[in-house]
């Protein structure tokens, strides 16, 4: 398994929750989890590609290599 460490800037304060669930007691995190970093960049990679129309399915995969 690879380990990968970020040094990350917060420009507000955020409040990350244990669960998605909105009802009920949260309990927050003191760290952010891979899982929030991934879709942070899936949600800036994926409209890209569907931007590239030109683009053939292997390209389009590549693009998630990263994960």
């Amino acid at each position: 398994m690879t380990i990968v460490k970020f040094k990350c800037t917060l420009l507000s304060d955020i409040i990350l929750s244990e669960k998605a669930a909105t009802e009920g007691t949260q309990r927050t995190l003191d760290y952010i989890p891979g899982n929030v970093f991934l879709g942070i960049v899936a949600g800036q990679i994926y409209p890209q590609i569907g931007e590239l129309d030109h683009a053939t399915p292997e390209d389009r995969m590549r693009a998630f290599d990263l994960f």
